[in-house]
Formats: C-alpha cells, structure tokens, sequence
C-alpha cells in the first residue's frame, strides 16, 4: 500500500522528463540585415524595383529583397512554417507560409513585409521600433522578440552596409 504513491510519483516523473526529451526545440534566430536597422529611404527606394518571383537557392524562402526575417533549422522532413513578423509602427502584420523541405538544413525566410509608406515617408530622426518573431513548426509557436532602430528619411547608409 505505502509503495503505490511513491510508485505513481515515480511514473509521473518519467514521463515528464520523456516528454520534456522529446519534445524539439526550434533552433532559429531572428535577421534584421543591415546591422539591424531599417532605413526607410532603402525600403521606399526598393519599394517600386522589379525583382524575380523566387531566389534560385530552395534554402533562401520568401522576399529575395528582405530586410527582416530568419534563419531556422529544419529538424524534420517536410515541417510546415508559418512565420509571422510585426514590425510596429512601420509595418503591418506580415506572413510567410511555406515548407522545410530537408532535416538538418538551415533556411533564410523573409517574408513579404507590409511596410506603412505614409509612415516611413514622415520619419525625421531614429526612433526604435520593436519587431516581434512568431514562428510555428508544425504548428507550435516559438517566440522571440528584437529591437530594431529606424534611421532618418535622409540618413545615408553606411558604406559597408550599401548594397552593391
């Protein structure tokens, strides 16, 4: 009688710690390019620029432009993503959906940001703007939230920084 609770507390304990074990963890990191901040007069300079339908490499997924994205590891075969990025006051909510198609392989995916024009037409000096990462593999939510720092409309960027 006395072993029956130690017995079921011990059962218990197993299991979560096998639940804990199995349950994958998402390795990715959030990638806002140009040393994390948004030049506005880039994005409404590029905003009109043609450019093709899909990058040529199946690791990079989404906006062959983007400025704020990810970098994440598949760690399965076929896993759905669905990534969501809010980039506030600049932007709207933005989405990519797609797939991961390798294990082990790492992808960049950028969605297509929903910029605020009106907004970015009127910023005069640095203000911060906070992005925040949503990412579901197979529909589990992973969070992360980073800072990012809007130039000027005038700011030059910085030549290291300048696209080629």
């Amino acid at each position: 009688m006395k072993r029956t609770p130690l017995l079921l507390v011990i059962l218990l304990c197993a299991f979560s710690v096998h639940a804990q074990v199995s349950r994958r963890t998402v390795d990715w990191q959030p990638i806002i390019e140009m040393d994390n901040q948004l030049f506005p007069s880039y994005v409404l300079a590029t905003a009109t620029r043609p450019k093709p339908e899909k990058s040529s490499d199946p690791t990079y997924l989404g906006d062959v432009n983007g400025a704020i994205g990810i970098y994440v590891v598949a760690h399965s075969s076929h896993a759905d993503l669905n990534l969501v990025i809010q980039a506030s006051p600049l932007a709207e909510s933005s989405t990519f959906e797609g797939s991961l198609d390798q294990a082990g392989q790492r992808y960049e995916v950028f969605p297509e940001i929903n910029y605020r024009y009106g907004v970015l037409l009127n910023i005069r000096q640095p203000i911060p703007v906070s992005v925040t990462f949503a990412l579901y593999i197979n529909d589990v939510l992973s969070r992360s939230k980073d800072e990012a720092h809007a130039s000027a409309i005038g700011e030059r960027l910085p030549d290291a920084l300048s696209p080629s």
